[in-house]
């Protein structure tokens, strides 16, 4: 099996944009040493592979890019983490902040790529614009920390 197929123009052609093969794991643990709980560590993976995508060359030699589009994405593995305290920690518990969460993450970790750039990304206001066709992040690695109350 090689792709989901449809008909586009009485023409029987592969499916744009769909990823034959799709992969999603995710894990939540909570860290527990000695008996209490300390943090909860969540991963998500998630693994793409390789996909056509719709044929832009008339858009790309409107836009004058000096890259040419990609006819086929590439396949992809994203790793998320995240380490969270929560009011079922040990340190919230002691200072009676069980409403309380905060967490640190890392968004895209394995730093995965957009091999080139939307197409007329150089004139983001002109009508040949484009940047639906993305699969991955523009920015790579992200690092965040958060803060959330919980009110009821």
């Amino acid at each position: 099996f090689d792709g989901w197929y449809t008909s586009i123009a009485n023409r029987l052609r592969q499916e744009p944009y769909y990823a034959p093969h799709q992969l999603l794991l995710g894990v939540r643990t909570p860290l527990v040493f000695g008996g209490y709980r300390y943090a909860h560590l969540r991963m998500q993976a998630t693994a793409h592979a390789g996909r056509r995508v719709p044929d832009v060359r008339a858009k790309v030699l409107a836009a004058g890019s000096a890259t040419g589009p990609l006819l086929v994405a590439p396949a992809v593995l994203r790793l998320d983490l995240r380490l969270s305290l929560d009011g079922s920690t040990l340190w919230f518990q002691r200072w009676k902040l069980t409403r309380l969460t905060t967490f640190v993450g890392i968004d895209n970790l394995l730093n995965a790529k957009q091999p080139i750039a939307p197409i007329g990304s150089n004139q983001p206001f002109e009508p040949f614009f484009d940047a639906s066709l993305d699969g991955l992040s523009f920015y790579g690695r992200r690092v965040y920390l958060g803060l959330s109350y919980r009110f009821i």
